[in-house]
């Protein structure tokens, strides 16, 4: 954006796993995730572009066997838009 002086970023994040309910003999998990970063004292250059804060939240449905939908809207760092995202995959576990 133009501006070279220094920062420091705060970031954090919360997740959520629980129990969502029980179909044909095979429980159902429901997660959430929130991520935030944000600059701590950025520059107006840096506000001007949108770039001093980051938000993404993501919602899973998952089963144990590694079948899982999610949903993710928001951005991380480097990230020059708000993006929208759906994931439908398998995950295993080595």
């Amino acid at each position: 954006a133009g501006d070279d002086s220094t920062y420091s970023r705060f970031s954090g994040q919360v997740s959520l796993w629980m129990p969502l309910a029980q179909f044909t003999n095979q429980p159902y998990f429901v997660g959430f995730s929130y991520q935030t970063y944000r600059e701590l004292s950025a520059s107006d250059i840096v506000k001007n572009a949108n770039l001093d804060a980051y938000h993404l939240r993501t919602f899973t449905v998952s089963t144990p066997s590694g079948i899982f939908a999610s949903y993710s809207s928001g951005r991380l760092p480097f990230d020059l838009t708000s993006q929208q995202t759906v994931e439908l995959g398998f995950k295993t576990y080595f």
